[in-house]
């Protein structure tokens, strides 16, 4: 008879075997709730980089979701902290082509450049956004790099004609800076002409 009790309701006699619900994806909040009102404890929380769950959500308990378990067991949860962050690197003083071969397999969002006079040869990364050491994700992410047009170079034409007047307008429309070091008299020059 004793047998056939044990057999019969064995809930009397031990804790009642019950399936561990599916929390994968869920809120972890809410899967504690879930897991509590099934008659479970939430144990452990471990955080796992994913790619398909979002931060703070279940990605999978132990033991596994289906399993048959003793009311009042504990479940432990491994939680997403979202998708594995890239740290960029720093890139000045490299030469652009180098840099965007680099990343062109790195799936940036997108990767312009602009440029700019400097004393650094042309090609050089001069300045960069995202900055060194920042975490990232490559596909949300824009990057942009400065680069050297190398020195700012300009051919001066033949002042021989230019008065002081237009000679100056001449230099402040390329940002010139041109000094006049000496005057000489000369019959054959008109006053005020530029001889060399």
């Amino acid at each position: 008879l004793g047998l056939l009790l044990v057999l019969v309701f064995p809930s009397l006699f031990g804790p009642e075997r019950i399936e561990i619900p599916d929390v994968s994806n869920m809120p972890t909040d809410e899967a504690i709730k879930e897991l509590s009102e099934a008659g479970f404890i939430a144990g452990e929380e471990v955080e796992e980089t994913s790619e398909e769950i979002p931060k703070g959500s279940v990605i999978r308990t132990t033991p596994q979701a289906g399993k048959i378990r003793d009311e009042g067991s504990t479940v432990n949860l491994f939680i997403s902290r979202g998708k594995e962050l890239t740290v960029f690197t720093d890139y000045t003083g490299r030469n652009i082509d180098q840099v965007m071969d680099l990343l062109s397999a790195q799936n940036y969002k997108s990767v312009e450049t602009t440029e700019e006079f400097s004393d650094e040869p042309k090609g050089t990364i001069l300045s960069q956004t995202p900055e060194d050491g920042a975490e990232l994700l490559p596909e949300e992410t824009d990057v942009v790099f400065t680069v050297s047009k190398g020195k700012d170079l300009r051919t001066v034409i033949d002042l021989m004609d230019y008065n002081e007047k237009t000679l100056n307008d001449y230099a402040k429309s390329l940002v010139f800076n041109i000094k006049i070091v000496r005057e000489y008299l000369f019959e054959s020059v008109p006053l005020g002409k530029f001889i060399f």
